[in-house]
C-alpha cells in the first residue's frame, strides 16, 4: 500500500511538469507579435543566460533563452546561469521612449508586481518601480522594444 502511494505522487509529480513544460510559449512567437502578447499570461521555459540582481531590491532580471530566442524576465526566485527555467507571468512592453500614459500604465503594472512579491508595501510601491523601471530600460538601452516577463510563478 505504501509502495502504491509512492507511485501514485511520483506519477502526480511527473503529469505536472510535464503539463508545465508543454504547455510553454516559444518566446520568437511573442518576440514576433509583441502587441499581441502584452498584458497576457504565458509561460515560458528555457535557459539561464545571464543573471543580473536588481539594486537594493530582492530581485533578479534574467536572460531567459529557449533555442529560439532570449527575453527578459523579473523575478524574485534565486537562479544561477545555466539553469533551467519555467517561468509564468504577464508580457510588459519596455525599452524606447515611454513617456504619459504608456510611462505611467508600465510603472503601475511594476508597482503591482512589486507589491504582490513583497519588495514594498503598496504605499512607497509607485516610487520604487519608477526606479526599477529606469533601471530597466539603461539595462536595455540598445532594444527599443525590449519584453519584460513579471514572473508570478516558477516551476
Amino acid at each position: 500500500m505504501k509502495r502504491m502511494r509512492q507511485l501514485m505522487f511520483t506519477a502526480a509529480c511527473v503529469a505536472v511538469t510535464v503539463t508545465a513544460v508543454s504547455c510553454t510559449t516559444q518566446i520568437r512567437s511573442i518576440k514576433q507579435d509583441p502587441a499581441g502578447w502584452v498584458d497576457k499570461k504565458v509561460t515560458v521555459s528555457g535557459t539561464v543566460m545571464k543573471v543580473h540582481l536588481v539594486p537594493n531590491t530582492p530581485l533578479n532580471l534574467v536572460s531567459l533563452y529557449d533555442k529560439t530566442d532570449s527575453m527578459l524576465v523579473l523575478t524574485n526566485e534565486r537562479v544561477s546561469k545555466n539553469e533551467t527555467m519555467t517561468v509564468s507571468g504577464e508580457i510588459v512592453l519596455i525599452g524606447g521612449r515611454m513617456d504619459g500614459q504608456r510611462a505611467t500604465y508600465v510603472q503601475r503594472k511594476i508597482a503591482d508586481f512589486l507589491v504582490k512579491n513583497g519588495v514594498t508595501e503598496k504605499q512607497g510601491s509607485y516610487t520604487a518601480a519608477k526606479r526599477l523601471l529606469l533601471y530597466l530600460q539603461l539595462a536595455v538601452r540598445r532594444a527599443p522594444r525590449s519584453l519584460l516577463l513579471l514572473e508570478s510563478k516558477a516551476y
